[in-house]
Formats: C-alpha cells, structure tokens, sequence
C-alpha cells in the first residue's frame, strides 16, 4: 500500500500576514479615533464646567455692588480717579496695570481658583493655588482662557483729555429699526439692562489675533482678556468663514508669522492696546473653517472642535461655529433695536469727553 504523506505548514503566507496587519491597523485607527473624540469631549466639558463657575462669579460680582455688571477694562489713570485697587488673597496689592482686565477684579468672587480661568496654560498651576500667583500677576491679567465682551458689558474705561473715566461708545448713535437716531446706551452697565440674557455673551474663548486669516488652531494658543464682536462701532475686525469654500487654499501660502501675546503689555489707551497687538499677516491652514481678522484685536478662539465655547448672561454655555457669532445681538443690546440685518447692525464712534464716568464698583 502506497503511503501519502501530506504537508502541514508551519507559518503564514505573506499575503496573509499583509492582510492581518491592515485589520489590525484599521482598529487600531477606529480606536485611536474614539478615544481623540473621547478626550475632546472630556475638555470640551471640563471648559464648559469651568465657563459655569466663572459665570456665578460673574453674578457674584453684580450681586455685591447693586446689580453692576463687572467692568470690561479700566486704564490706570481711571483707577486712580476712581481710587480704586485690587489685592490678592494674602492682601498684596495689584499692580494697577495688571488690573486694567478682569481677571483680578473677579478672581476674589472665584476664590482666587485659578485653574477655571487658566487651566489651558502649560504652567505649574498648584503653585497658584494659596490665590497670591507670586511673579505671575501679569499672566493672570492678561491670559486667560475666556475673554470678556469688555466693550458692550459693563464699559472699556479710560481717561479722556478732559480728566475724567469715559467710557468707550459712551454717546455713540445708532439708527433704530424706525429709523430714529439713539444715543448712548450701546453698553450694558447693569444686569438688569440686558434683554436677552439668554443670548448675551458674557464670556467666549478668544486670542489676541494679529490680520490675515487662521484655518487651523491649536487649543493651547495663549488666550486674551476680552474678546469683541466681528464689527466695532463701524470698523469690521474679522469674519467667520466656515465651510468648505476654504478647502482649496494651498499650505505654500503659509506665512509662519507669531501671534502676538498680551504678555507684551497693556497700555494705557484703547489705540495704545490695540496697535500692541498688531502684527504681520498671517495665514494658516487645515480643517474646514477659518476666522479672517482684518484690524488686530481679541477675537473668538475655537479651542477645541473647530468650536468656540460661550457664557450667556443668564449664567448658561453653549459652543458656538464661528459664522453664528456674527449675530450682533449676542454682543449688542442695542442690535435688537437696530435698522440694520442683525449681522451689518453698527454704530458711531462718537464719546462725549464732557461725561463723567460713574465707578462701577472696586
């Protein structure tokens, strides 16, 4: 009887090796992929939490000094006058041209928490956390991760040639929507004069943002102490340009120009702080979004997913795509009174030097 014998292999072919690494590297990609969008998500709410905080401190503030809404900016000049000054939590007191932003005028309704305003930083934030930030005033001042609708909510204060506080747009005229020219009350200096607290931004994620276009940001770009909505008074400072119309434009465009940092200092001027920040034209690209800025200032940062994340006045966040913020009346009382689309609502320039500011609380 003739035997056969048969061949038993000892191993995989190449083709089939080939074949289980690329199922292995398509679920090693859907897992990758899961678990980026699952810490996306976990900083998204994590922001959001801290958004919330800042918000009851925010309300706090209103609270103490009789439904006042926290000041946006107040030169040193303007503290003077109003001999106001702020401390920290052992009691030393606040360089004046580190109290000029919020952030040391809302800390102490925060508890001096730092972490909820600078958490994004890649610095070593226990050592904040007796509420002193010893040698990192000027970095609380002027880096936090929200910026403060400083204009239109509670007033951007500084002193005139006629020695006195006035606060920016304090008398500027708009056209209401029955073609009646109002003055003055563009700026929200109580709680109780905001319409639609429910659409009011009191806080978003924001970057001081020198001309040209950014397609691709990072979530750890250093953030501003204010941010202002698409158009000032009549000036149009940046556009939002989401969607797919940006798709085609080229990497070899790139013009690898920095940001500025309010880290440079804040002087004493609206035009003074404002021409700090300017800087070359700069363009960056990836993803399918871009915020084109046209006059250097601090405007909304997508921090994370192409979103920008939000505070409304009566204490809810949101995230926002950029195109949505370019509704005016989520920054503008009186864009609901306005005669223009809610997106083209603008106003003069005009200030009455001859005003009197009145303190909005210390």
């Amino acid at each position: 009887m003739t035997m056969l014998r048969t061949k038993t292999r000892a191993g995989f072919t190449i083709v089939e090796l080939l074949v289980v690494i690329g199922v292995m590297g398509v679920l090693l990609a859907l897992l990758s992929t899961g678990l980026s969008a699952a810490g996306r998500k976990s900083r998204q709410t994590r922001f959001l939490s801290d958004l919330k905080q800042v918000g009851l401190a925010w309300v706090s503030y209103a609270n103490t000094y009789d439904d006042r809404c926290l000041p946006g900016m107040i030169d040193e000049a303007t503290q003077t006058q109003w001999r106001v000054r702020y401390k920290d939590k052992s009691g030393n007191q606040i360089a004046q041209q580190n109290a000029v932003t919020y952030p040391w005028r809302l800390l102490p309704f925060m508890d001096y928490s730092f972490p909820l305003l600078f958490d994004y930083l890649e610095i070593d934030l226990p050592e904040w956390n007796d509420g002193v930030a010893t040698g990192h005033q000027q970095v609380a001042a002027r880096e936090p991760a929200f910026g403060y609708n400083a204009i239109y909510l509670g007033g951007w204060w500084t002193m005139q040639p006629s020695g006195v506080g006035q606060m920016r747009y304090s008398s500027g005229g708009y056209l209401t929507n029955n073609n009646v020219t109002v003055r003055g009350g563009l700026t929200c200096t109580t709680v109780g004069q905001i319409l639609h607290p429910d659409n009011m931004i009191t806080f978003s994620s924001s970057f001081a943002a020198a001309p040209g276009m950014y397609k691709e940001q990072e979530e750890h770009v250093v953030g501003a102490a204010w941010v202002v909505p698409h158009r000032v008074a009549k000036t149009l400072i940046w556009e939002a340009s989401d969607g797919s119309a940006f798709q085609s434009i080229q990497a070899g465009m790139l013009t690898p120009d920095a940001l500025p940092s309010l880290a440079d200092g804040i002087d004493h001027s609206i035009a003074d702080t404002t021409a700090q920040l300017l800087g070359g034209s700069s363009i960056r690209v990836g993803g399918n979004a871009a915020i084109t800025v046209y006059e250097a200032d601090a405007v909304p940062l997508r921090r994370i997913s192409n979103f920008a994340q939000l505070l409304h006045a009566d204490g809810n966040t949101d995230v926002s795509m950029l195109n949505a913020l370019m509704d005016q009346r989520k920054w503008i009382n009186a864009a609901y009174r306005g005669n223009f689309e809610p997106e083209l609502f603008e106003h003069e320039e005009m200030v009455n030097q001859g005003t009197n500011g009145s303190s909005t609380g210390n």
